[in-house]
């Protein structure tokens, strides 16, 4: 996780202060989920939640 979070250490959030989620975590969850064959938003998110213990224990 510290070498992709170093990836995209310079990206700025542009959600500023009322960002609920850390934006490299974010990132990470849309990759996984793109990578397990996820098309959309909607299944992000839903990779997301299915895998929540999971992705508590890597992020």
């Amino acid at each position: 996780m510290d070498r992709f979070a170093e990836c995209f250490s310079p990206l700025v959030d542009p959600r500023k202060t009322q960002a609920q989620h850390d934006l490299t975590e974010m990132l990470f969850i849309a990759l996984l989920a793109t990578l397990c064959g996820a098309t959309t938003c909607c299944d992000i998110a839903l990779f997301g939640r299915s895998k929540e213990a999971l992705l508590r224990t890597i992020l």
